[in-house]
Parts: structure tokens; C-alpha cells; sequence
């Protein structure tokens, strides 16, 4: 129960970093005046199953009242206020924003709206929260329900069918996939793209990766020496994740999962964490030894209650098991059952990072703005002369990963639609921010490469994504 409390404290300040990041361009992504507008997402996107409070208006003031919504929910859920009424809260509006747009989602999303979902059934307030003041200690750390069950499936899912997706040869012959990961400019950083000097070591790293996501979610499941397993589970995937954080510009994804990770923390482990906190909160009792009846915001389930709630989560936890099974194609997706339903509360996951392989196809983008005057500028780097050779670092063009996402699902011909409210929206922001310089113009620009063996050099290939006029 103590690292299910460090695990909801690491969520929630996750919930609050994620909110700010989101919030930094909530007329962009969520409002009616951005690069998704509502008519863009219902008609292109077919979405019908996925539920959004964020649809209900397009106008930024109501954005911004449910980013604070948001906000107040995601606080009282770090310290441990009210906690199951705000987790559900937070829950909900975690699905409403992801919902609004997806072409901004990645795999971190998923573990994130997940971890939520399963936290909403958990004792995650137990400790290190203002509930816990008010609570009867509980007669044992140990936890184990359907609940935690499903949490532990979710995490050795994101692992094991990640790995059991993986069948191109750079996976599991040639081992050249982490060489093919960090020549992929959009998201290598600088000490990822570092390691391109070093061959044989990149194969060993792809050998590692491939071999302890597909075995190492197995350490969960071995009953003796289960404090010893765990740590070491933990801090492998933790080293794992630093590894992802410090080579490859992925947005939140290593903390979201390093934050789950913290609820498999063993006894052993949070004795001494526990030990380390009671002498910094020495004056602060987190749980009472007086009885009280109910937890605020937690009603008692009880009789028959329990019996619903516990058949309930044991058939989220076959669905969740059948859908993982589905995307490795162990079984026809016929079988999946409730689909619609799933849709509807975002069960849905995929844990298909850089598999079956990593693409050889990579690149970087110029947006072209021709003023009125015929002349060509560069509407990202405040109308500076165009430069079509690659930039020094590719990924830091992009503001944070969120539009790297969208930017990146340009690319996509289902999506060619969506193109021209991108570069409605682009003209609006150089409009707004740069009056002097009127642009009549914009033209989307990709410049393309293919990623070669050994650091071999491609020839970039110029492709026009948009051509867009402004109409008088």
C-alpha cells in the first residue's frame, strides 16, 4: 500500500506537468480556432465511439475551465484528498482531453489513462495522504485484488506484447533497430544520436531491449524471493526508461511508466523509503489508530456490492488480457468482447512501439510563407530566410513532443484533409503575431530521407505536403 501511495503522488505530478504542457497550447489542440477544430475531428477522424466533455464547446474559455477542472482534480488527487471522488474526476477529464485529440497521443497516454482507470479501484490513499489522517491504520501493508491485477497486467502487457510485436529482422536477427531508432531525427537527441559512431554497441543495446521487455515482466510472477525479483524488476525498467529519456525526445512516456513502476516497490525496499519520510514529516502522523467509518469520498462496499464490483474487474481484466492477445493475432479480433464499451471508457492500448520495425523513412519540415511581394520566408524561425539543408538537430525544432506528434501525422495520406487546417491555423498564428509581414501563402514542406545502413549518406527528397492560398 506505501508504494501504491508513491506511485498516486508520481501520477499526480505527472497529471499536473502533463496538464501544463497541454494547457501551453490549448487554443491550438482543443479549440475551434486550432489545428482541430471540432467539424475536422467528427468528419475526418471518425471518432463516434470516444467520448469528449471538450467537444461539448469549441471556445478557449471553456477549454480553459475544464484545463482548471483539471488542474483542481489532479491536486487533491497528489495529496491524497477525497481521493477515490477525484481520481474518478480526474479519470474522466484525462479521457475528455485525450479524446479531443488523438493525433497528439503516444503509448505514455495509454499506461497514463490506464493507471488512472485501475488506481480508481486501489488503496492508493492509504498513506502519505490528508485521507490517511482521518483513517484507521490498516492492519497490513500487503495488497492484493483484482485491482492489482490488472495493474500488474497492464505493465507486463506493455512490456511482453511490445516485444512479441517486434518480428522485423532489425529485431531479431540483424539487431540494428536501436541503430535505425536514433537515426530517426524527429525524436533522437543529441546523446542518441552520439551512439550512431558505435555499431557494435547499438546491437548489443537492441539484443538487451528485445530480450528483457519480451522475459523480464515474467520477474513479476515469481513467488519466492519476491522482494529481491521486484527490485530487481523495477530498477532494470527504471534503467530502461532513463536510457529512452536521455537518447530519444519522447515526450512524458519514461516518467509516465517509471511513475507506475513505483507501485511494484517491495517491503524491503519501502521500509527504508517509509523510514527516510517519517523522519521528514516527523511531526506528521499519516495514518490514526482511531476508528472511523468511512474515508471522505469512499463509500463502504459491502455484501452483494463487493461481489458486483469484484465480477466487474475481473472482466475488465479478461478483456484487457483477450484485446493484447488480439493485436499479436493469438486470437481473431471477433472475440474481443464489448468493444463499443471498451472504445467508450479508452480500454483500448497498443503496445507497438517501433514494431514490427523501426522506419527507414525519416525527414525534417520547412513551413514556407510567401509574402505579398512574392518573397519566400520561413514562418517557424520568424521569417527568416528559408534553409532547406538539415538542421544541426532536427527534434528541437519542434516546441515539445506534442507537436512533433501532430506534425508527424501530416505525414499520413488518410489524414491529407487535416493539411489544410493545419496551414489555415499557421496563417492565423503568423497573422497574429507578425501583422507587419502579411503572407498570402503557405506551403507545407517535407524534406525526405531514407535511413541507410552504417551512416551511409541519402540524398534528401523535397515533397510539397500543402500548397495552401489564403482566399480574400
Amino acid at each position: 500500500m506505501r508504494s501504491l501511495a508513491l506511485m498516486r503522488i508520481a501520477i499526480g505530478i505527472i497529471l499536473i506537468f502533463d496538464l501544463g504542457v497541454r494547457f501551453s497550447d490549448y487554443v491550438a489542440f482543443y479549440s475551434d480556432y486550432g489545428v482541430l477544430p471540432r467539424e475536422a475531428l467528427i468528419m475526418l477522424l471518425n471518432q463516434k465511439d470516444f467520448l469528449s466533455l471538450h467537444l461539448v464547446s469549441g471556445q478557449p474559455y471553456f477549454i480553459a475551465f475544464l484545463f482548471a477542472l483539471a488542474l483542481w482534480s489532479a491536486i487533491h488527487f497528489l495529496i491524497g484528498k477525497q481521493t477515490r471522488l477525484y481520481t474518478i474526476l480526474s479519470w474522466i477529464l484525462l479521457l475528455s482531453i485525450q479524446n479531443r485529440n488523438t493525433l497528439i497521443g503516444q503509448g505514455g497516454d495509454d499506461v497514463l489513462r490506464l493507471a488512472l482507470m485501475w488506481s480508481i479501484f486501489l488503496p492508493i490513499n492509504k498513506y502519505y495522504s490528508l485521507d490517511a489522517l482521518r483513517a484507521i491504520k490498516p492492519e497490513k501493508n500487503e495488497y492484493f485484488g483484482w485491482a492489482g491485477v490488472g495493474l500488474t497486467l497492464l505493465i507486463f502487457s506493455l512490456y511482453f506484447f511490445s516485444a512479441c510485436m517486434k518480428t522485423a529482422p532489425e529485431w531479431t536477427t540483424d539487431y540494428t533497430a536501436v541503430y535505425y531508432a536514433l537515426s530517426l531525427d524527429q525524436i533522437a537527441l543529441p546523446l542518441g544520436k552520439s551512439l550512431l559512431q558505435y555499431p557494435f554497441i547499438l546491437k548489443i543495446i537492441t539484443a538487451s531491449v528485445y530480450y528483457i521487455e519480451l522475459l523480464g515482466p515474467f520477474l513479476l510472477f515469481i513467488p519466492w524471493k519476491k522482494n529481491l525479483f521486484r527490485t530487481s524488476f523495477v530498477v532494470m525498467f527504471f534503467c530502461f526508461h532513463l536510457g529512452l529519456a536521455f537518447t530519444m525526445f519522447i515526450g512524458f512516456f519514461p516518467a509516465i511508466v517509471m511513475a507506475v513502476l513505483l507501485g511494484f516497490l517491495p517491503t524491503s525496499i519501502m521500509n527504508k523509503i517509509d523510514a527516510s519520510i517519517s523522519k521528514l514529516t516527523r511531526n506528521v502522523k499519516w495514518t490514526a489508530n482511531k476508528h472511523v467509518h468511512m474515508l471522505q469520498g469512499e463509500a463502504i462496499i459491502s455484501g452483494w456490492k463487493k461481489h458486483i464490483s469484484a465480477a466487474a474487474l475481473i472482466l475488465i481484466v479478461i478483456h484487457q488480457l483477450a484485446w493484447n492477445f488480439g493485436t499479436v493475432s493469438w486470437i481473431p479480433s471477433k472475440f474481443i468482447p464489448l468493444k463499443t464499451l471498451a472504445f467508450n471508457l479508452r480500454l483500448d492500448q497498443s503496445w507497438g512501439m517501433f514494431a514490427p520495425g523501426v522506419f527507414k523513412e525519416d525527414g525534417w519540415f520547412i513551413f514556407e510563407g510567401i509574402t505579398k511581394d512574392n518573397k519566400i520566408i520561413d514562418i517557424s524561425r520568424d521569417g527568416k530566410a528559408v534553409r532547406y539543408g538539415k538542421p544541426k538537430l532536427v527534434s528541437a525544432m519542434f516546441k515539445n513532443d506534442r507537436w512533433r506528434k501532430y506534425t508527424e501525422n501530416m505525414l499520413l495520406r488518410r489524414l491529407h484533409e487535416l493539411r489544410f487546417y493545419y496551414a489555415s491555423y499557421l496563417y492565423s498564428r503568423w497573422t497574429e503575431q507578425h501583422p507587419e509581414t502579411p503572407i498570402k501563402e503557405i506551403r507545407l514542406i517535407y524534406m525526405k530521407e531514407m535511413t541507410l545502413p552504417d551512416n551511409q549518406f541519402s540524398e534528401p527528397k523535397r515533397e510539397v505536403l500543402i500548397d495552401w492560398v489564403h482566399s480574400e
